[in-house]
């Protein structure tokens, strides 16, 4: 799948720019960042969360997972889960995003989630702070699975470093409480630490500037016009 999507992207820009590098988004931030040596990086996107181990060099395929548990897979539950709870109301897939950008969390919530439907034609506010919690909470296990299944991968001598320096990117990791719950599933392998990067929306396109800015002539791969 990976080998494919390349192959889209080099069809994608062919006559439209000269050359390509072709790196992984966990990649860019590592480097944006400068994270590149014994440091995990969860990136939580829309579409897909996309985890990769730095090992001070560009990762291999076995080093990477891909996830389609992320932020479009949070908003479909949400709904799924507020059209149970209030079938008369009416919504679309951008108010519930809106819904969860503004009001997510994970873990004891910090007050009422009280949103704004449409039951008819009036506007009427319902609260759903159970379906908030259980919508961005579903993020847990598979990530938490990925991330402790790619650590059991990682040299032995290795892992006590990147289990406390696993770095959270992406939109997702803007989840309040997301970090600190992973931080305490750690816990079952010896502890360790996650935390957000300072600026997850652009830590990707960011780290792919320095990246292009550094890469030497060699690194780039020429297209055919």
């Amino acid at each position: 799948a990976l080998r494919v999507s390349k192959q889209h992207l080099r069809n994608a820009v062919k006559g439209l720019a000269d050359a390509l590098m072709i790196v992984s988004e966990p990649f860019a931030v590592a480097y944006g960042v400068d994270a590149l040596l014994h440091t995990m990086i969860i990136d939580i996107g829309a579409g897909t969360t996309d985890f990769c181990v730095m090992k001070g060099h560009y990762p291999t395929e076995e080093d990477q997972r891909t996830l389609t548990n992320a932020g479009d897979a949070v908003d479909e539950q949400l709904a799924t889960l507020v059209r149970a709870s209030h079938p008369d109301a009416q919504f679309s897939i951008y108010m519930v995003r809106d819904w969860k950008e503004k009001s997510s969390f994970v873990g004891e919530p910090p007050g009422p989630v009280v949103v704004t439907v449409q039951v008819g034609a009036r506007s009427t506010q319902v609260e759903v702070t159970g379906e908030m919690r259980r919508a961005c909470e579903s993020l847990l296990a598979p990530v938490s699975e990925t991330m402790l299944d790619l650590l059991a991968k990682v040299e032995p001598e290795y892992q006590e470093r990147v289990r406390h320096n696993i770095v959270l990117a992406g939109g997702g990791s803007l989840i309040p409480g997301l970090a600190a719950r992973l931080t305490e599933m750690l816990d079952e392998v010896g502890g360790g630490a996650v935390r957000a990067v300072d600026d997850p929306v652009f830590a990707g396109s960011n780290g792919s500037l320095a990246l292009a800015l550094d890469a030497s002539d060699s690194e780039w791969e020429e297209l055919e016009a």
